[in-house]
């Protein structure tokens, strides 16, 4: 499964370093999966709804910066899932 989403700078102001269930990226997927779906990133994975994906090497980086407090900026992303999901309606 395809999934394209953005981290924004909202994301990026909200988002705390070093917290698996409330930085950046995990603010952004959670826009884009199911309301009900556990969602946690990790520094090389990622869990969504109890399945383990590898983290897009994108994510890494940002991650790592973050992390680091070091300046990061918003970005757009395309990823291939190895699971299927239920998604949010988009209207």
């Amino acid at each position: 499964m395809t999934i394209k989403g953005e981290v924004t700078q909202e994301d990026i102001k909200r988002g705390c370093a070093r917290s698996s269930s409330n930085c950046p990226i995990t603010r952004s997927l959670a826009r884009i999966f199911a309301a009900n779906s556990y969602i946690s990133v990790g520094t090389r994975t990622m869990v969504i709804d109890r399945k383990v994906e590898y983290l897009p090497s994108k994510f890494r980086v940002f991650i790592r910066k973050f992390d680091d407090d070091q300046p990061v900026k918003p970005f757009k992303y395309t990823f291939t899932t190895v699971h299927d999901y239920e998604l949010k309606e988009v209207k």
